[in-house]
C-alpha cells in the first residue's frame, strides 16, 4: 500500500512539474509586435503644375531605399531624388541615413515642373520591410 501511494505521489509530482513547465512556455508569452510597414504622406493632394508638394516618408522597420521617384499614373518617371540627403529633406525622427537606406521619418518639399500635364501622379520608394514599393498619389490640375 505504501509503495502505491509513493508511486501515485511521484506521478502526481511529475504531472505537476510538467504542467508548470507547459504554463511557463505557453502561458506567459507576450505577443511579439508585427513589423512596421512604411507609408508616404503628400500635402497638398491637389496642386497646380509648378507648385510645391510636401512628401513625408515614414519608413518601415527595415528602412527604405534612398531614392524616391515621382511618376505619372501610366508609370512614366518624371523625377527622382535622393531623399536621404540633409539638404533635400529634414530628418523628423529615427536614424535617417545608413548608406543606401533611409530610416525613420523624413519630410521633403518638391517643386513640380510647370511642364507637367494635368493628371494623377504618384510618389514611390522601395520599402525593405515589405520588399516592395510603397506609394501615394497626388493630382496636378
Amino acid at each position: 500500500m505504501r509503495e502505491e501511494v509513493i508511486g501515485l505521489l511521484g506521478i502526481f509530482l511529475i504531472m505537476l512539474v510538467g504542467l508548470f513547465y507547459f504554463i511557463q512556455l505557453g502561458g506567459y508569452v507576450t505577443k511579439v509586435s508585427e513589423a512596421q510597414q512604411g507609408y508616404i504622406e503628400i500635402e497638398p493632394i491637389v496642386v497646380n503644375a509648378g507648385e510645391v508638394v510636401y512628401v513625408t516618408v515614414h519608413t518601415g522597420d527595415q528602412g527604405a531605399y534612398k531614392y524616391l521617384s515621382l511618376h505619372r499614373a501610366n508609370g512614366a518617371r518624371v523625377h527622382r531624388v535622393n531623399w536621404c540627403l540633409n539638404g533635400i529633406s529634414e530628418c523628423i525622427s529615427g536614424d535617417c541615413k545608413r548608406g543606401h537606406k533611409c530610416e525613420g521619418v523624413r519630410k521633403l518639399s518638391l517643386t513640380t515642373s510647370v511642364g507637367w500635364v494635368p493628371g494623377i501622379y504618384y510618389a514611390r520608394v522601395y520599402d525593405y520591410e515589405v520588399d516592395d514599393y510603397i506609394s501615394k498619389t497626388f493630382e496636378i490640375q
